[in-house]
């Protein structure tokens, strides 16, 4: 069993490698608590344990309510998944539709199955391959968080919201 560390991957690079599904939430929590204005996350599922407890929706809420102009963008490939399991962040959305927002990626533009968050353009986690639970993050690099924001800009002009994501079942 792989044991969870993150540590730095070069001695010239504040760039740290994150092993482990513990190191993965730890660093996306860690993300979240950082993040001043912008979150964007594309995940195929948002199945780490972070996205289901009372400090994800903290976060989120500090955020929301930080500026009126903040926002967190949310592109996953698992619709079903995310209306059945997480109620968390389909109430966000509900609730501040203004500043919380999903999108699903069509199945003709998933690419790759990878995971990555990006925070006020210039922290980012990447996680390659979400099969393996080993990725990389940084803190103060605008130029590998540039490049994933603008990745996820062209997957998100491509994609949709959940069709239930507004439907009240009145």
């Amino acid at each position: 069993m792989t044991q969870d560390k993150v540590s730095i991957e070069g001695s010239d690079s504040p760039r740290l490698l994150v092993e482990g599904v513990g190191a993965l939430n730890e660093c996306i929590e860690r993300l979240f608590l950082g993040c001043r204005s912008a979150v964007i996350v594309r995940a195929p599922r948002l199945d780490l344990d972070f996205y289901f407890s009372d400090s994800f929706t903290e976060c989120c809420r500090s955020i929301i309510v930080r500026d009126l102009r903040n926002e967190l963008l949310f592109l996953v490939e698992d619709e079903r998944h995310l209306m059945k399991a997480n109620t968390r962040l389909v109430t966000l959305a509900r609730q501040f539709s203004s500043y919380v927002r999903i999108k699903v990626i069509r199945e003709e533009y998933v690419e790759h199955q990878e995971m990555f968050i990006v925070c006020d353009r210039e922290a980012y986690l990447h996680q390659p391959s979400v099969d393996r639970p080993k990725g990389f993050m940084n803190t103060s690099d605008r130029g590998v968080a540039g490049q994933l924001a603008l990745r996820f800009k062209d997957l998100w002009e491509r994609s949709e919201p959940p069709e239930e994501l507004f439907i009240t079942g009145l």
